[in-house]
């Protein structure tokens, strides 16, 4: 337990065996995990992984650290934790961080940690990743989820059967319970394969390789027609002022998924989108913004701000226009499949919390420089933007 004058503390986890344990009661077996020379143990949370590994949340007061400790058999005293045991300092920033967590996991056995920082008095959430993250240990990612004042305290989450993070916690200005949920998944799109020979159909039979809404109407030559309202995947790559809308109710946020086929993975492309919305992204703040996103694999495997929209204020009258291109490492944004290479992009809006969202999509397209794919062919790319097309 912590000590009452906050200059000393141990972590223990105690695991009931039934009979013969250390602890009080000989029930239990108590094993000291993390008793560094500073104060920890505070606020903390035991979770299992589907190894059936326990994780532990707590704070290290005394450097204001957020901390995790694995059950690891064979660990010898990693990261300052007894044997069998793995300790992790997982966000130390210079403000204080680690009060009320709560640990789960996700279906895909990633432990999540929802927390307060005290300094600006914000609800965090740390996510295990295992490389390339953003806190202070790269095996974790940290998001300041809610900072809007006094919010963060008693924190817990769990996960839906969807498999989307939820928190609860104080607002304590308002005296209030908020709950959080995760409106944009983190994890890479996903499929099932219904159709004959997947290895050659694939991009016309799947969603994940092809955005359908109704039939796609061609002309003879195979090329989209653009003298009738091109639906799905062709009226998608034509910018004609036909839409493909998606609606979205209170506090759910509109989306598209695309994918774009290339034959080279040596360019990163540039993503172009033009569509509109009822809800203007100047009139909502950041809750109206509008976002393209690339599916990010390598070391970060997670999905990755291209542009974002926040100023518009004729969205519902006229067409937004958003593009813009990867920053990162060229090879983490292709997937390969056989002799081409996909690039997933997705669109959508932060939700509007006091109603309905309905997000349309005139065009979108990626485009590598110097020539666009279309059609399985290579054409050579006009000076304009290709929005003008």
């Amino acid at each position: 337990m912590r000590g009452t004058d906050g200059t000393s503390g141990t972590l223990v986890v105690a695991q009931y065996v039934g009979t013969g344990g250390s602890c009080t009661s000989v029930a239990w077996n108590c094993t000291t995990v993390d008793d560094p020379t500073n104060a920890v143990g505070e606020y903390t949370s035991i979770a299992f992984d589907p190894s059936g590994n326990a994780w532990v949340s707590y704070i290290e007061d005394s450097v204001y650290a957020l901390k995790v400790a694995k059950f690891t058999p064979g660990a010898s005293a990693i990261g300052g934790c007894a044997a069998n045991w793995v300790c992790t300092t997982v966000d130390e920033p210079a403000n204080d961080v680690g009060y009320y967590t709560s640990i789960a996991f996700d279906a895909s056995g990633n432990a999540w940690v929802s927390y307060y920082n005290i300094s600006i008095s914000a609800l965090k959430v740390a996510r295990y990743v295992g490389a390339g993250g953003d806190c202070t240990s790269a095996a974790w990612t940290c998001t300041n989820v809610d900072n809007s004042a006094s919010t963060g305290r008693y924190t817990s989450i769990a996960f839906d059967a969807s498999g989307n993070a939820w928190v609860s916690y104080e607002d304590q200005t308002a005296a209030a319970l908020k709950v959080t949920k995760l409106h944009a998944p983190s994890h890479k799109p996903t499929y099932e394969a219904k159709i004959k020979n997947p290895a050659r159909s694939a991009g016309k039979g799947d969603l994940r390789y092809a955005l359908t809404h109704g039939k796609a109407r061609t002309s003879g030559d195979g090329v989209c027609a653009t003298n009738t309202n091109d639906a799905g995947y062709c009226g998608v790559y034509t910018n004609d002022g036909f839409y493909d809308s998606v609606v979205a109710q209170a506090n759910e946020r509109p989306m598209f998924n695309f994918a774009q086929r290339f034959s080279t993975n040596t360019v990163l492309p540039t993503a172009y989108w033009v569509g509109r919305s009822n809800i203007a992204p100047s009139t909502g703040g950041s809750s109206g913004d509008i976002k393209i996103q690339v599916y990010r694999f390598g070391t970060t495997n997670a999905w990755e701000d291209v542009a974002t929209n926040s100023t518009s204020s004729n969205c519902n009258t006229d067409n937004c226009a958003l593009e813009g291109i990867p920053s990162g490492t060229l090879s983490e944004y292709f997937e390969a499949d056989g002799g081409n290479y996909w690039v997933y992009f997705r669109v959508w809006q932060t939700e509007n919390t006091g109603g309905t969202e309905t997000l349309k999509t005139d065009s979108f397209k990626a485009v590598q420089p110097q020539q666009y794919l279309r059609h399985g062919k290579h054409w050579e790319n006009e000076k304009k933007s290709p929005l003008n097309w």
